[in-house]
């Protein structure tokens, strides 16, 4: 009994039955990837008894159980392709394929992994070409050749994709046991657009670090009469730093093969660290839906991350500039920002494609190690918004503060006369009274003044650096320094030093006396 109601198998796993050979290790690829990928949908779906998969092991002869195997393709929930050379080659992967769309309605149950690559050129059927595919292999860094992942050689890199792969079959089976029977019978639409002939392909520049379609794979669970695309709920989990108003939601651009465990590991870092990441579900096949898709995305996000390596990704027929190339230009219109990034360690005479170079190497791109780049989009995703710029008041009405000790206070008297008589607006310190309330009206003073004009004439000079070092404390609360900061150095001449200078407060040296010229100049320069 499968998982699915209404179906004769979960999953029907379509391949090539060369790239089932045994291998040096003894093994045979699909068979492993079959079992591992049978106990992980067990595991996540905790209906191991339920989980059905149908994987034909046979070497089949011509038309051997074939009618056998079309049944098996129809009566089943999704279909996985395992895509290879091996695979386009085969008459009876394409009748598999063939059959199975015939049969649904829905592109989401159609499901592929590469064990490795197609020659450029080559492409799958239809609608298999355009459509995600997990890619089970990488390059070798010393000879530039595809590897096929292995659980003897990347146990951890093939953990990772076994599980996304999982996931991904999972969130699908569940919807479709929600809906709780099989959908009408009728074909996946296949695109109609002409083929490029090779030679045209070869030709075409290539844009931007273009790359495969890319799906977060903690994606919540599709409904099957929704669209392809379900976007990602608003709402943050309750607790985490999301809940916080100020946590910026990334968007995590696409990527080639070759950094899609990166990526992986990104998604991985920003969830721990409670911070929204998109997408969180397939993007639709074809230009105009993949990028109404895109732009949905980027409505929510505030960053907008793009990790680039050496090779540019495949463009398909509908948006010759590729996956990645369009999310770009997306995110570039929308006024997002951008952080990419790239490994140091590469370099540009290894990247053959010379447009992808000229991106790789553009002035924006960080060439920094993968931990700092994961640090620098935390800080920029959880730092608070900026200040709104402080209100600029207007001091022309703002009195000017006459500031000294009570043994300098008649100097004080003498010159607030003077400014009061002229109608200058002027405020005089008061010494005396309340210790506490002295100290209110001080610091009032000094943050409420449009100038200040301070006395050191009989008083100590330990007093006026206290004046001094106190109004440098309290200019911050100011939304803007003083117009003009001057010390009237009166008499006695023979007194210490101050010993204390800031850039803004200019001394006017009085020491030889205050004659009625010099305290208009300064009544004078004050009030202008």
């Amino acid at each position: 009994m499968a998982f699915v109601p209404g179906y004769q198998n979960d999953v029907f796993i379509s391949y090539a039955h060369a790239d089932n050979e045994v291998d040096v290790f003894g093994g045979a690829w699909v068979d492993k990837l079959a079992k591992y990928l049978g106990i992980a949908l067990k595991q996540r779906l905790g209906r191991g008894d339920e989980v059905k998969i149908f994987f034909d092991s046979k070497r089949l002869r011509a038309n051997h159980h074939l009618d056998e195997i079309l049944q098996n393709v129809r009566g089943s929930a999704v279909f996985l392709a395992i895509g290879s050379p091996s695979y386009i080659n085969r008459q009876w992967t394409r009748d598999e394929l063939a059959a199975f769309i015939e049969t649904s309605n829905d592109p989401r149950r159609l499901f592929a992994v590469e064990r490795l690559p197609l020659d450029p050129g080559d492409r799958y059927p239809d609608p298999l070409n355009d459509y995600y595919r997990i890619n089970f292999w990488q390059r070798d860094p010393a000879d530039d050749i595809p590897l096929t992942v292995t659980q003897q050689l990347n146990s951890d890199l093939y953990y990772v994709l076994l599980q996304k792969l999982a996931e991904q079959i999972r969130s699908q089976l569940v919807a479709m046991r929600k809906q709780g029977a099989a959908p009408p019978l009728s074909p996946i639409a296949v695109p109609t657009t002409p083929q490029a002939p090779a030679e045209e392909t070869a030709v075409a520049p290539p844009p931007p670090a273009p790359a495969p379609a890319m799906m977060h794979p903690a994606a919540p669970e599709p409904v099957p009469a929704a669209p392809a695309y379900a976007p990602a709920p608003e709402e943050a989990a309750p607790g985490g730093p999301a809940a916080d108003e100020n946590v910026k939601t990334v968007m995590i651009a696409q990527v080639t093969e070759d950094l899609e465990a990166d990526r992986e590991q990104l998604v991985s870092y920003l969830d721990q660290c409670g911070i929204p990441n998109l997408p969180t579900d397939f993007y639709p096949q074809g230009s105009a839906d993949f990028k109404a898709a895109v732009e949905q995305d980027l409505a929510k996000s505030d960053l907008f991350v793009q990790l680039l390596g050496r090779t540019s990704g495949r463009r398909p027929r509908d948006m010759p500039e590729g996956y990645l190339a369009a999310q770009y230009q997306l995110a570039e219109a929308a006024g997002r920002r951008i952080l990419q990034w790239r490994s140091p360690d590469l370099v540009a005479d290894d990247v053959a494609d010379e447009a992808h170079r000229a991106f790789l190497f553009g002035e924006k791109v960080a060439a920094i190690g993968f931990e700092s780049f994961k640090a620098q989009i935390r800080k920029l995703a959880t730092e608070p918004p900026p200040k709104p710029e402080p209100v600029v008041e207007d001091f022309d009405d703002a009195p000017i503060f006459i500031n000294a000790d009570a043994t300098d206070q008649s100097v004080a008297e003498a010159l607030f006369e003077k400014m009061r008589n002229q109608k200058v607006p002027v405020m005089l310190s008061q010494p005396y009274g309340d210790a506490k309330d002295v100290r209110q009206d001080l610091e009032r003073s000094w943050r409420e003044c449009g100038s200040v004009v301070l006395i050191y004439g009989a008083a100590k000079n330990f007093w006026v650096r206290n004046q001094i070092m106190l109004y440098n404390k309290l200019k911050r609360d100011r939304d803007r320094p003083p117009r003009k900061f001057k010390i009237l150095n009166c008499p006695p001449a023979e007194k210490p030093p101050l010993g204390i200078a800031l850039p803004e407060v200019d001394e006017i040296d009085a020491r030889a006396g205050l004659s009625p010229e010099l305290v208009d100049s300064v009544v004078l320069d004050l009030a202008s």
